[in-house]
């Protein structure tokens, strides 16, 4: 019995003109591209059989309404001899009238009608949400009963029950290698993950049901990789089988990969270390106490220039406003505050600064012994070392993480990536994962951000989902300041890839706030910021900065300026008082302060059950270089779930966009592929309805 083949839609009944067909003016024309003499007819009835052809002078143009109109010239009719079953037929139809566009929602999966209802309504207004009198009149405000479904999508339009595309994959992947995402400390670490390296690719003829081995060594980069993207894009399911039968496992159905770019080395290990440096006991002097630190956020406005020598600058001064797009994450801030009517402000002292980096960590890897020299392990604090601010910055903790962080790796990946000496293998990217990846940043839980209205939506199950995001490649070094900021950057911010796309944005709510930061500047005369460079090869490398701990006669010390971002939108904060911080970063002496921003906070702005080793939530966070390479990030806890490891044979990968006759002959296409020793005999053929 024969049947239709699926994969040959016949179209749906939205209208698509031809390609090189334009409308007509008139109703049921088609002036068709590259046939001159005028307008066809096309009738639905065609009882007549004729084709009617207009003469270029039969419709004209009528200037007052901008319709063509019957001339009342003389016409000509051509005879023609025709099939009259052919125009009711749907191949003649469609690309004629009809149209033959087909929809789809997803590609190998038909998606029916899709709905919503509820059990009742409600009408409230946008500003004070109060009822309407608009509403009113227009019905109850409040309605219960039979709330009618309303439709979110129409459905499919495809041939039966069929989707629209097929693109069925006829390749399984082999990997030799799966690493824990807690297992090896050169790589970024990720909860409940692990490292897939993927060696060869058998490519399935299912039509002559011979397979073809690809080896990972014998092919190129890009030509090898372009399989994994297709068929293992980031958010797509798969199938995993260890070849091995000795080896027990515990595999569950069906996996995610979340990333398939290559390795994250790691190389910057943010360990929080609290208020304090470290183990150290808790003094006055140390570090941040009263303010959040860290902010994950999106959008606001940044006002810069806010003080002159310490003085608040009046509407005469330009204060720069620079609105923000995209998401970034702030990773450190100056917390100095101008003083009170009594002219007296903050020092740049140890407890200005935060977060601690006093347990974190520079990592040497294959890209930062490209372009760092300095001290790989933990971070040294040596703030009492200098006799200027800008000398106590360059030595602290903050100073060092900063130097390496916003200017050492932003300029090595702008510089790498430039390159036209490098291949695309060699090129590489930055990549930062919050949380060891426990926090999925591509769901929302509570949905519409109201408290105790809680609406689970699906996991994209892409980077996002372990809570990594790609640096901006464009980003350079932010606002370096001049030699009084000990050349650091005023701003100790990342930018995260691609402001206006939404695939790389976190999916969460966001809550508002407001934070400050200060910067050192030169309070001299003018220098260009080439001579002040040329200063710190004399003796007046510090010449025109604000001295260490001078007296207070301003409301900020002498050469210290600040910024403020307002109306930020937080993702996630931390710091010194963790998930729950203050409504803007405020002193201990400001009558403002402990107003906890935990009222606007919704469950998605916590750690999401994050714990570190030492059994505390805090906002810890790694930088990483991608090491590019046929390897996958999927959501295989190695642990548990391969807990005898992978044996010597690997394993398959079958990716879910596999052929169905692939599936249910993956035993044989193994076996001719020499992975596994045995196999039932015989093809099994795969019929379609």
């Amino acid at each position: 019995m024969s049947t239709t083949n699926p994969n040959e839609p016949t179209g749906s009944n939205i209208f698509n003109f031809l390609p090189g067909t334009v409308s007509a003016p008139g109703v049921g024309f088609m002036n068709v591209g590259g046939i001159s003499g005028g307008f066809f007819e096309i009738s639905h009835n065609l009882s007549t059989r004729l084709i009617t052809r207009r003469s270029p002078e039969g419709y004209v143009l009528n200037v007052s309404n901008g319709i063509y109109e019957d001339s009342g010239n003389n016409r000509e009719l051509d005879l023609a001899d025709f099939d009259d079953s052919l125009v009711d037929m749907a191949w003649g139809a469609n690309p004629r009238y009809k149209g033959c566009k087909t929809t789809g929602k997803k590609i190998n999966e038909y998606n029916g009608s899709e709905f919503i209802s509820g059990i009742g309504s409600v009408q409230m207004s946008e500003n004070d949400q109060s009822i309407s009198p608009l509403f009113i009149s227009r019905g109850p405000a409040w309605r219960v009963g039979n709330y009618p479904g309303v439709e979110t999508y129409p459905g499919d339009q495809t041939y039966g029950l069929n989707p629209v595309i097929q693109n069925e994959s006829t390749a399984i992947y082999i990997a030799n290698t799966v690493i824990g995402g807690e297992e090896d400390p050169q790589f970024a670490t990720l909860q409940n993950h692990s490292y897939v390296g993927i060696s060869k690719i058998l490519i399935i003829d299912i039509n002559s049901d011979t397979v073809d081995v690809i080896d990972r060594s014998t092919e190129g980069y890009e030509e090898f990789h372009r399989f994994i993207t297709n068929d293992l894009a980031t958010g797509t399911s798969f199938n995993m089988r260890v070849l091995d039968g000795s080896i027990a496992t515990k595999l569950k159905a069906n996996y995610f990969c979340k990333m398939n770019k290559g390795w994250l080395l790691k190389t910057f290990d943010f360990q929080h270390a609290g208020e304090f440096s470290g183990s150290r006991e808790a003094k006055a002097e140390d570090h941040l106490q009263t303010n959040n630190s860290m902010y994950f956020y999106r959008d606001g406005q940044e006002k810069r220039n806010r003080f002159i020598t310490g003085s608040a600058n009046d509407d005469a001064v330009q204060i720069d406003q620079n609105p923000i797009s995209g998401s970034r994450f702030r990773y450190a801030i100056i917390d100095m505050f101008p003083g009170s009517s009594n002219g007296k402000g903050d020092t740049l002292v140890q407890r200005m600064l935060g977060p601690s980096f006093t347990s974190s960590s520079i990592l040497s890897n294959k890209y930062t012994r490209q372009f760092y020299s300095g001290s790989y392990g933990l971070i040294r604090n040596q703030f009492d070392i200098g006799d200027t601010n800008a000398e106590t910055l360059a030595n602290s903790d903050l100073g060092r993480a900063s130097r390496f962080i916003g200017v050492n790796c932003l300029d090595f990946l702008q510089q790498n990536n430039s390159n036209p000496n490098l291949t695309e293998e060699e090129k590489t990217e930055i990549h930062i994962t919050f949380l060891q990846g426990v926090k999925d940043f591509s769901v929302s839980i509570s949905g519409s951000g109201t408290a105790g209205n809680y609406k689970f939506n699906d996991s994209e199950n892409d980077e996002r989902s372990i809570g990594t995001f790609e640096v901006d490649q464009n980003q350079t070094s932010l606002d370096v300041g001049d030699h009084c900021h000990a050349f650091l950057p005023e701003t100790h911010e990342i930018i995260f890839k691609s402001a206006g796309d939404g695939r790389f944005n976190p999916n969460i709510d966001t809550f508002k706030d407001v934070f400050d930061n200060c910067y050192l500047e030169y309070t001299g005369s003018f220098l260009t910021f080439e001579q002040k460079q040329e200063l710190t090869s004399t003796n007046n490398a510090f010449a025109g900065c604000g001295p260490k701990g001078a007296a207070l006669t301003f409301k900020l010390p002498n050469g210290t300026n600040s910024s403020r971002v307002d109306d930020a939108e937080i993702f996630i904060q931390g710091g010194a008082l963790g998930a729950v911080g203050h409504i803007n970063s405020l002193t201990s002496s400001n009558a403002g302060y402990r107003n906890s921003i935990s009222g606007s906070m919704t469950v998605d702005n916590y750690y999401g059950g994050y714990v570190n080793s030492e059994g505390s939530a805090s906002l810890d966070w790694q930088l990483s270089f991608l090491d590019k390479d046929h390897t996958l990030i999927a959501n295989i806890n190695k642990d548990e779930e391969l807990f005898d490891g992978i044996g010597t044979k690997g394993i398959a990968i079958i990716p879910e966009t596999s052929h169905p006759k692939v599936k249910q002959n993956l035993d044989l296409y193994l076996r001719k592929a020499g992975l596994i020793d045995s196999a039932p005999e015989g093809i099994i053929n795969v019929r379609r309805e």
